[in-house]
């Protein structure tokens, strides 16, 4: 396709500002662009009031979601360490007395057999004494195996 083609581009003119000032219509032009650029910055303004006050309202519920947080890793701490107090008071307490009475109970099924198939069923704890070799009886009976 072969378009004409213009032998002179048009230039535009240059217009005095004042003679473009008092034309009337580019005033209500310029008054009309004026009133959009107000409206704008009204509505920018608008939106960083909003932006401001969402931003306000975040902050306060992440600080209030930190302090909640706080609150409950101080709890879970002193938890921890009341747990931990049990478990000690629990190994230095029970645990020996616990060991001492079985091992009891193991000296008492070597002295009396009919206890002793009772016991046969349990184990020895591992910190407990076993039985001296030197003794001279009968060798203790193995244990029975679990199927």
């Amino acid at each position: 396709m072969n378009f004409p083609q213009d032998p002179e581009p048009s230039t535009p003119r240059p217009v005095s500002p004042d003679a473009a000032l008092s034309t009337s219509g580019l005033q209500a032009e310029v008054s009309e662009l004026s009133e959009s650029v107000d409206h704008l910055r009204r509505w920018f303004h608008v939106a960083l009031a909003s932006l401001v006050f969402m931003l306000a309202g975040l902050n306060v519920y992440l600080f209030n979601q930190v302090r909640v947080v706080r609150r409950q890793a101080f709890d879970m701490v002193r938890q921890i360490n009341e747990m931990t107090d049990a478990v000690k008071a629990y190994e230095t307490n029970s645990v020996p007395w616990m060991d001492g009475f079985t091992s009891d109970l193991h000296k008492f099924a070597e002295t009396h057999p009919d206890f002793a198939a009772t016991m046969a069923h349990y184990p020895r704890p591992s910190g407990a004494a076993k039985p001296a070799a030197t003794t001279g009886g009968p060798a203790p009976a193995a244990a029975p195996a679990k199927k």
